[in-house]
């Protein structure tokens, strides 16, 4: 991690948590290619920037906010495109965005680090146009326990839904698991086979007070060296050793 609570790639690329942020990025991706080309996408609390530049590559309008002018700094300069920008904002207050003029605005991980959520909920349907759309996604209390000290309040599914619902008209609620995946570099297009899922980690919810867009199919991310490096922990290793010395007895 470069800053606390914020991923930096480079530092990730071999524990989940990159591929956890990487299939969000992906559905978002795929939402806003459909958008027209003037589409103005907002990624709110955007962090080092890294899921930015992936919108970017959209060709549509991109504005990443954060309330760090350090992470903002960064970002400004690491990534650059012509149809990308950044700002320091407040996710409760986006302050430097005008009333409906947003077509899409992404926030993923944003709502439970926040004292006032709904002031942030509020604002971002402020800013979206009538026909525009938020993607939002949040850990699954049920699973973290709010261990994390950075988060103000974590949300089971029914809690989630019940406070979009008090600021969008229309609310839809999508889970993402986590899991060990094996997978055959074949050709052409892939298959996905989800066996014994676990409780969702996340939910990501897609929420507008006019109609939703349809949703693509499952996205999902796999991670060779995230299961290189949990193989070769040596807690891990001590246990497949007594496992085997074990297994000579039974």
């Amino acid at each position: 991690m470069l800053y606390d609570e914020r991923l930096s790639p480079e530092m990730a690329e071999d524990q989940v948590i990159y591929n956890e942020h990487q299939v969000r990025y992906e559905l978002a991706v795929a939402l806003i290619q459909d958008l027209d080309s003037e589409a103005v996408v907002i990624d709110c609390a955007c962090g080092e920037g890294y899921g930015v530049k992936h919108l970017a590559e959209t060709g549509r309008k991109i504005i990443g906010i954060d309330i760090s002018e350090e992470v903002i700094k960064t970002a400004s300069v690491k990534y650059q495109a012509d149809n990308l920008s950044f700002q320091v904002d407040s996710a409760e207050k986006l302050a430097t965005v005008k009333d409906s003029t947003v077509d899409v605005v992404i926030s993923f991980e944003t709502i439970e680090h926040l004292p006032n959520y709904e002031a942030y909920l509020a604002n971002v349907g402020r800013v979206l146009k009538t026909t525009g759309y938020a993607v939002i996604s949040t850990p699954n209390k049920a699973v973290f326990g709010a261990k994390n000290p950075f988060h103000v309040r974590e949300f089971n599914k029914q809690e989630f839904v019940e406070v979009l619902g008090k600021y969008f008209k229309q609310v839809k609620v999508y889970e993402q698991f986590n899991g060990l995946a094996s997978w055959i570099a074949g050709e052409g297009e892939g298959k996905a086979i989800v066996s014994s899922p676990s409780k969702p980690y996340y939910f990501l919810a897609v929420v507008s007070q006019s109609e939703l867009p349809k949703m693509p199919g499952t996205v999902m991310s796999g991670n060779g060296l995230a299961y290189e490096r949990r193989e070769n922990n040596p807690a891990w290793k001590l246990i497949n050793k007594v496992y085997s010395i074990v297994r000579k007895f039974v």
